[in-house]
């Protein structure tokens, strides 16, 4: 509880490690196929182009268009990247690795 009450005194004297105060460098970790793990981001835009087949393309889904921005207020966040979508971060693009199936949003 020390730490919740400043007394970084104790925390030094019962602990090996060092208590640095400083700001987190905005960072961005693709952390599988469809997640991105986001340090201190402010807003993070998804696009996706839409999917429309024709009447006689029945095999295909239809897919919704995305264009959105979307802001997030953690220090800390974990973002799903929609299936065939991109995400832009710190001037950055993720791409999705899932294809639009069946089953997929």
């Amino acid at each position: 509880m020390s730490l919740f009450g400043y007394d970084l005194d104790v925390i030094k004297k019962h602990c090996v490690y060092h208590v640095i105060f400083g700001l987190f460098e905005p960072t961005v970790f693709q952390i599988s196929r469809d997640k991105l793990f986001m340090v201190n981001i402010s807003s993070i835009t998804v696009y996706r182009k839409g999917r429309f087949p024709s009447e006689s393309e029945t095999s295909l889904k239809s897919i919704s268009n995305i264009t959105l921005e979307i802001s997030i207020n953690a220090t800390q966040n974990i973002y799903i990247i929609p299936c065939e979508a991109k995400v832009k971060v710190l001037n950055n693009i993720y791409l999705s690795q899932d294809y639009c199936d069946d089953f997929s949003p």
